[in-house]
């Protein structure tokens, strides 16, 4: 049971990093990854006790309505604080100048 679940997460998370690592500029990568990491590790803690706590209330069924309940919260609070104070959504900037680059 837990090989196939690890073989559809594995590409989840690598894709994850992939697109931080990307999106990030290079003088701030590291601590990117970083907050990056933190944050999977900090879902993971807090989430599994979750699950398993209504699991364990109600039906092995619900752990996965809860999971994903809990991860479209997320990614709403995600959204919103993606957005800049004058209401539009947040882009990367199309260059930022590198620690080499600067006179």
């Amino acid at each position: 049971m837990l090989i196939p679940s690890n073989l559809v997460c594995a590409p989840t998370l690598a894709a994850t990093t992939e697109k931080v690592s990307r999106l990030a500029p290079p003088v701030v990568r590291g601590e990117a990854m970083g907050v990056q990491d933190s944050a999977t590790r900090i879902g993971l803690a807090l989430g599994s006790p979750a699950v398993g706590f209504v699991m364990d209330h109600t039906s092995p069924g619900m752990g996965f309505v809860a999971a994903g309940v809990g991860g479209l919260a997320f990614a709403a609070v995600g959204a919103l604080l993606h957005t800049d104070r004058r209401g539009r959504t947040g882009t990367p900037p199309a260059e930022v100048p590198t620690a080499e680059a600067r006179p």
